[in-house]
């Protein structure tokens, strides 16, 4: 279909700082020769980035769901009073 050829991949979880897996990360095709092991251990760090980023999204849209919801209830709670 594209022609793409996978020759060597190497893929490493993405965990949380708790330990539980959230996603995988993945390199495809290594310029020269195989995958080495600091190779590797770079991507893990980069996966490691990448999970307290999206641990902080998700907490930042968790927050701002219950900010929400919080200003919505007393803005309703408020015009009841008022009637």
């Amino acid at each position: 279909m594209t022609g793409f050829v996978t020759s060597n991949v190497v893929c490493v979880p993405v965990k949380t700082l708790q330990g539980g897996k959230i996603g995988v990360t993945h390199a495809l095709n290594r310029k020269r020769g195989n995958f080495l092991p600091q190779d590797i251990e770079l991507l893990g760090d980069l996966s490691q980035q990448a999970a307290i980023a999206l641990q902080g999204a998700q907490i930042m849209a968790t927050t701002m769901v219950f900010g929400v919801t919080y200003l919505a209830n007393r803005i309703w709670t408020f015009s009841e009073e008022q009637v």
